[in-house]
């Protein structure tokens, strides 16, 4: 499953979303199943662009980066992947943060013997120490996501084939 650009979109800033944009868009809102579907039939590097955005199109902010770590940790245990898709681009700060964020999940979230504790949008301001852990491991990923996506372009420019058709 490649997808089709023209030329230009080499040289796009947004080329490594623009690979896998396609694949993306039409499963919101969509069953985990059919989503799973698309996924199985994804290139290695496909899957860790996939993985990436999954979550980085919804951590636009503190509240968000620390509400979709909860739910990918959690309630559709995606994080592993995440985790390994830096790593597949060589992006092991990335993973660091990740693995930050997983960190204060778990300490304010579980799992404990009952479950997880959900998340919520007032966590952050009912506690100052999530709060602030969150705030700094926030900018940090809005550090490193932006290199992860200069390494996932430059990736993709590097291997043409196996993200665009011909």
């Amino acid at each position: 499953m490649r997808v089709r650009l023209d030329g230009s979109d080499l040289n796009d800033s947004r080329l490594s979303w623009l690979c896998v944009a396609p694949f993306l868009e039409p499963l919101r809102g969509k069953s985990e199943a059919q989503k799973a579907s698309v996924y199985r039939n994804l290139n290695e590097g496909q899957k860790a662009l996939w993985m990436f955005y999954i979550y980085h199109n919804h951590a636009r902010s503190e509240a968000e980066c620390y509400w979709f770590a909860y739910y990918f940790i959690a309630e559709l245990p995606a994080w592993d992947e995440i985790k390994k898709a830096s790593l597949f681009f060589n992006r092991p700060e990335l993973c660091r943060v990740y693995e930050g964020l997983e960190e204060a999940v778990r300490a304010v979230n579980g799992p404990a013997a009952d479950g997880w504790r959900k998340a919520t949008a007032s966590d952050l301001d009912a506690d100052p120490v999530l709060r602030q852990t969150i705030v700094s491991l926030y900018e940090r990923y809005r550090t490193e996501s932006t290199a992860m996506i200069e390494a996932m372009n430059g990736y993709v420019r590097a291997n043409e084939g196996q993200f665009i058709e011909a």
